[in-house]
């Protein structure tokens, strides 16, 4: 009787639901994000009992099966008016009922295809999925696709706890695009230094290489631009628009991250390491004055094109190195500029200097030396030629 019971209870519980969704790590689709994360190291990404496929997947499907050992195959494609990749599959066990898990199939992006995108467009995403041998209804949503431009550097969930991925800034420092060679060989030219050692030498060996740099960028006319930083919160990502190399020099404006980061392309070239310096609002750069990264000087990038005529800065030590017997008054007030960026970069460090030792939200520290370890790389230059002078 007991057992009848039981068989009959059991009958006329609901059956347990198989769901699924599509998921997207960010939302929407953010070429850079994608770029920096793609050539991650294994050993910089993690992944649960509860997730299948590529430790780094950006998109695929969140399910949840409804009985224990489900088997599940997922075809991926990108269509529309841009395809973002070709067709992909993954096919996964799931051992346990009513768990969530997530299945990400690997997804190869053309590096170039998404370095072009320089403004926002849509694509499709087409979602064809297999349970247990039986084909579902497939689904097809539209997904926004971000300009190359936009970076996503913070992602804040529905209790404003802020998860920062500021590491994506460093996939904008591009020590290999062409006009970084032209902007060396225009110094040595001008016989602002002899060569470029990077770091091995002194400390003033490094500064000259660096003044020299600065040098070049101020004569081309680059000048700091007070245009928008960080862009509105969508759908939880704080992100910024962020100049790549060759659109800074072009245009001849910088805000404080395209300049930081045009700097950091040049001295990542001459074998100086660069760290980009987050703070609320704004950030600065930094650079290691030695091999080993035991100490770093500051620049202010907002201070490139600045008029530097009466800088005080006559008695400084760092002044009087770089000019030694030069008179001449552009290389007086280019300098004079130089030092005096000098002077405010390590002036902010100094003053945010106890938030970022504390990991405090908003403060970053992006050695970039460190990110290229990590597996980070470049946002590859898409164009052609070298501008002339």
């Amino acid at each position: 009787m007991k057992s009848t019971f039981l068989f009959i209870t059991l009958l006329s519980l609901p059956a347990l639901a198989q769901t699924w969704k599509p998921y997207h790590e960010l939302g929407d689709f953010y070429p850079s994000f994608a770029i920096a994360v793609s050539t991650l190291n294994p050993a910089d990404t993690t992944r649960d009992e509860y997730t299948f496929g590529d430790s780094k997947g950006l998109m695929g499907i969140i399910i949840t099966p409804a009985r224990a050992n489900t088997t599940v195959r997922l075809d991926l494609r990108s269509g529309g008016d841009v395809s973002l990749f070709e067709p992909v599959v993954l096919e996964a066990t799931l051992p346990q009922v009513g768990e969530e898990y997530l299945i990400t199939p690997r997804i190869t992006y053309s590096p170039a295809q998404l370095a072009a995108l320089r403004q926002a467009v849509t694509t499709t995403i087409t979602y064809s999925l297999t349970i247990n041998g039986k084909a579902q209804t497939s689904r097809t949503e539209i997904l926004p696709v971000h300009a190359i431009n936009d970076c996503p550097f913070s992602v804040v969930d529905s209790t404003d706890t802020e998860t920062p991925i500021d590491y994506v800034f460093a996939a904008y420092v591009n020590e290999d695009h062409p006009y970084v060679d032209a902007i060396l060989q225009e110094a040595l030219q001008k016989k602002y230094v002899d060569t470029f050692t990077g770091d091995v030498g002194s400390e003033s060996d490094v500064y000259r290489q660096v003044a020299a740099v600065w040098r070049v960028l101020q004569e081309r006319g680059i000048r700091y631009s007070n245009s928008p930083v960080v862009q509105p919160v969508l759908n939880g990502v704080v992100s910024q628009y962020v100049r790549l190399l060759d659109e800074s020099i072009q245009t001849a404006q910088v805000n404080c991250v395209d300049g930081s980061v045009l700097l950091a392309s040049v001295l990542r070239r001459i074998g100086i390491n660069p760290i980009l310096v987050v703070v609320p609002g704004h950030m600065f750069v930094g650079f290691d004055m030695s091999p080993d990264g035991s100490h770093q000087a500051y620049l202010e990038t907002t201070l490139l094109g600045a008029d530097a005529r009466t800088a005080d800065v006559a008695d400084s030590p760092l002044y009087k190195i770089l000019l030694a017997d030069r008179t001449d008054t552009p290389t007086q007030v280019v300098l004079k500029s130089f030092v005096a960026a000098m002077n405010a970069g390590d002036d902010l460090f100094t003053q945010h200097e106890s938030q970022m030792q504390n990991l405090q939200p908003g403060y970053a520290f992006v050695n970039i030396g460190d990110a290229r370890d990590a597996g980070i790389v470049p946002i590859q230059y898409v164009g052609s030629g070298i501008p002339s002078r």
